[in-house]
């Protein structure tokens, strides 16, 4: 009796031993506290230089960056929910030398620590052709800022019609090929004609709506030109 009850008991102080060891976390020799960093964004300057096709400076263009790159890959800026820079693009204007100076990230990725190696841009003025996007690389491999020539454009003027007459053109909107309409541009407007802004010479194309209130009454035909 007396050698079953012992064995009993050893086996109920087993099970308890083996409970309480695997209860208890582990613990490892020399392990110290976890210190937790928090990554800080820093912004970044890329100096760019607006110039005309004669080599002259361009004042008043705007300058707007509107994505970035990393080894990662190319992301718009801001991205919406899924912006992960915690920072907002400023766009700048340049000044009577041509000059702006664009800040950007340094981390494209601010909790990866991803640096930003690339800034695309846009770049418009209302004198001249708006160009492609611009893709450029960063750091600047020197101090000298990173030079954009605008083309020479062409002024363009549409005359709308409805029902063989001049339209009112209050209600009228544009929407046309060079990348600017799409980018809410303003063109301009007189009683009976809308001045879009100056294109490159080439092949393009609009399209005029009218509207009432929000809603389209009236499309034109396609137009190249």
């Amino acid at each position: 009796m007396f050698n079953r009850i012992s064995r009993a008991n050893l086996v109920a102080l087993s099970v308890l031993v083996a409970h309480h060891c695997f209860a208890e976390p582990p613990i490892r020799v020399g392990e110290g506290e976890v210190e937790t960093k928090t990554r800080s964004q820093m912004m970044e300057s890329l100096p760019v230089r607006i110039l005309n096709s004669r080599g002259e400076p361009v004042r008043d263009a705007v300058v707007e960056p509107w994505a970035i790159r990393s080894g990662q890959g190319h992301y718009m800026w801001p991205n919406g929910e899924y912006d992960r820079t915690g920072v907002s693009p400023e766009e700048v204007v340049t000044d009577l030398q041509g000059s702006a100076t664009i800040a950007y990230p340094r981390f494209t990725l601010l909790d990866e620590g991803t640096h930003t190696i690339g800034v695309s841009l846009h770049v418009d003025h209302r004198d001249y052709a708006f160009p492609d996007a611009i893709h450029v690389d960063v750091p600047l491999e020197n101090e000298s800022p990173y030079e954009v020539v605008l083309d020479d454009a062409v002024p363009i003027e549409l005359r709308p019609m409805i029902d063989g007459k001049p339209a009112d053109t209050s209600n009228l909107y544009a929407f046309w090929s060079d990348g600017r309409s799409g980018r809410g541009h303003t063109m301009a407007r007189t009683e009976t004609s809308l001045r879009l802004p100056p294109v490159r010479p080439g092949s393009h194309s609009v399209l005029v709506a009218k509207m009432d209130g929000d809603r389209v009454t009236h499309f034109s035909r396609i137009v190249d030109f």
